[in-house]
């Protein structure tokens, strides 16, 4: 890699809400951000409903239809890794491997947290690299949901992060030592943390049906954001980890058209940030950006929310 180069890495989360997408709305979800060099695709129930992805958890339609659509880019799928419903896929472009010394030590791993770790309804997977001499870790998962269920979220969300073990830590940190959970998370360059963390509004069903939805409800519905208030309070540590200004409505329950309708029939449906995505970056020189919801999807229950990086090398 040439001196003051950039490397672009676009990150998306989406819950398909168990449905198979089309090679349209492939389409529709990457056609206006082209020219990245990584792009991190992380899925929640992917393809099929919750309770079928526990007894068929292939996603190779999904896989096939994003090679399909990513070779017109020259670029090719890295790695990819499956837990039930939770899908994470990675495509590199192809002229950043072609030395094959460029690129080391790429791996992935699972962690279910349903059902005492015995169910892979929740949880999260992992996939791990060296590109040049930049270490990346980057993490999906999807929580526990409903809005009473907040705690175990964040016991879920523990149990993630105190988890994430490295197969090949001494070979790619050139180490005796073998580190895991947050012990190794810091010490990667570039860390993403994505997925549906299902985080719900503490606002009630009542004040949720009379927000001012023409005007938009952002600042309406941030305040009570379940996620944000329990790091406030200490409840859940983040550790380096930051989130860029939400500036998008909540992606979380939309009707199935362009824009932001919601379907607000129950306390579990209250408009809310359940889709989030955030980095931990021990890197000189980067950019977080564009850290937004696409609201113009309409296939499912969620709208996908995106975030693209810059790294200067």
């Amino acid at each position: 890699m040439d001196k003051n180069q950039t490397l672009k890495i676009f990150c998306v989360t989406y819950n398909l809400h168990g449905l198979s997408p089309t090679e349209k709305e492939v389409s529709d979800l990457f056609d206006n951000y082209k020219n990245y060099d990584l792009y991190v695709i992380g899925t929640q129930e992917c393809l099929r409903s919750i309770l079928k992805s526990i007894f068929i958890a292939d996603k190779k339609p999904w896989e096939d239809l994003l090679q399909n659509y990513f070779k017109k880019y020259n670029l090719i799928q890295l790695k990819s890794v499956t837990l039930g419903p939770i899908h994470l896929i990675i495509f590199i472009k192809k002229e950043l491997i072609k030395d094959k010394t460029n690129i080391r030590f790429i791996g992935c791993n699972s962690i279910k947290t349903g059902f005492y770790g015995y169910i892979p309804n929740k949880g999260a997977n992992y996939i791990w690299f060296q590109l040049f001499n930049i270490k990346f870790l980057f993490i999906n998962c999807h929580l526990c949901a409903f809005k009473n269920k907040h705690s175990i979220r964040i016991q879920h969300f523990n149990t993630i992060t105190n988890n994430i073990n490295i197969k090949n830590y001494n070979q790619m940190f050139n180490t005796l030592n073998i580190y895991k959970g947050w012990d190794a998370i810091n010490k990667f360059n570039v860390c993403v943390f994505l997925g549906d963390f299902n985080s719900r509004s503490e606002i009630s069903l009542e004040d949720s049906k009379n927000l001012p939805f023409d005007k938009g409800i952002k600042s309406e519905i941030l305040p009570f954001d379940q996620w944000n208030n329990s790091i406030e309070k200490g409840e859940i540590k983040m550790g380096n980890f930051k989130e860029n200004k939400i500036e998008f409505e909540p992606s979380y329950k939309v009707e199935n058209i362009s824009g932001y309708k919601y379907k607000i029939d129950n306390e579990d449906h209250i408009p809310s940030y359940t889709d989030r995505i955030f980095y931990n970056i021990n890197l000189n020189n980067y950019k977080c950006e564009n850290y937004s919801s696409l609201s113009e999807m309409s296939f499912s229950d969620h709208k996908p929310v995106i975030l693209s990086i810059t790294l200067n090398i």
